[in-house]
């Protein structure tokens, strides 16, 4: 009775370390889909700094009156990009900590596991010493 017991115990810590380690594997590959979102954010700043900076150094009188309104245009489209970088990087952030937080869960249920077997070994031991020391006895069951 104690080895299913002990049996359904170790079950059910499989269990938990399976869910974990996919929920892992989730949040790992959402890290990794952010970090490239954020990439290509970046670029597109930079491409758009290039542009304004191209933008504000012409020297054209008429150009200066259509390029102001380009600024306009150009520096609310920057402000809205940094909005979303800045977005994303709280989220890049949230999913490093969950996945650092779901490691160190893993750990702790790794060496629960291991603590268990080792407990479950020793009762093995155990049941077979007591086995081994009592004489064989016939049960007698009337059926």
């Amino acid at each position: 009775m104690a080895e299913a017991q002990l049996s359904a115990v170790l079950t059910g810590a499989c269990l938990v370390m399976i869910f974990t380690v996919r929920k892992l594997g989730l949040v790992i590959a959402q890290r990794d889909s952010l970090s490239t979102s954020q990439k290509a954010m970046l670029k597109q700043v930079e491409g758009l700094r290039n542009e304004y900076n191209r933008v504000t150094s012409g020297s054209n009188s008429s150009a200066s009156q259509s390029g102001s309104d380009d600024v306009s245009q150009l520096r609310q489209e920057a402000q809205k990009l940094q909005n979303k970088l800045d977005e994303a990087l709280e989220a890049r952030r949230r999913a490093v900590g969950d996945a650092e937080a779901l490691t160190r869960q893993s750990k702790g249920l790794e060496k629960e596991y291991d603590r268990l077997l080792e407990e479950n070994d020793e009762l093995k031991r155990k049941l077979s010493r007591h086995d081994s020391s009592m004489p064989y006895q016939q049960s007698s069951k009337r059926d």
